[in-house]
């Protein structure tokens, strides 16, 4: 790849950079880490996908609050329907929240798995399991969580201990 940076003689070629990674490193301005990841809920069809902060470091202790207190206004409700609808739309309003910013393109909903989602976090049965996709996904995204291995079992208990 060839880079010229406006105001700069120099042509980089660099084939492990890409041009925002360049650019941010010219101009001094400090890149937001990338750490692209999934959420997924069962029973829903729906796949959140954030571009950047989704280390388990960033996503888990918002995830596992937002969870305790999603199931203990869900029972203290009364209200059991449509919970996999429920709870993607307010993960959704929770983690726009605390991950957009000013840049409001970082978290999208669709129905495709990305290939470049460092991690995916599976909500099931009240708890999280983590998930690292390996080479089948990457080259083939569609097959989802069957192309991942778990990375920690039950880890929204492990994270509560």
């Amino acid at each position: 790849m060839q880079v010229k940076i406006p105001g700069h003689q120099r042509v980089v070629h660099d084939d492990t950079h890409n041009d925002a990674t360049e650019l941010s490193q010219r101009s001094g301005v400090q890149q937001m880490p990338t750490t692209p990841c999934h959420i997924v809920v069962e029973g829903n069809p729906a796949i959140v996908y954030a571009s950047r902060n989704g280390s388990p470091a960033k996503i888990l202790p918002v995830l596992n609050q937002f969870l305790e207190k999603f199931w203990q206004e869900r029972e203290a409700s009364g209200e059991y329907c449509d919970t996999p609808e429920c709870l993607v739309a307010q993960i959704v309003v929770r983690f726009g929240f605390e991950m957009c910013e000013d840049d409001y393109s970082n978290l999208r909903v669709g129905i495709h798995y990305k290939p470049n989602a460092e991690y995916l976090y599976q909500i099931s049965d009240r708890q999280v399991q983590v998930w690292v996709p390996e080479a089948a996904y990457r080259q083939n995204p569609n097959l989802g969580l069957q192309a991942c291995r778990q990375l920690v079992d039950d880890v929204a208990h492990a994270e509560a201990s």
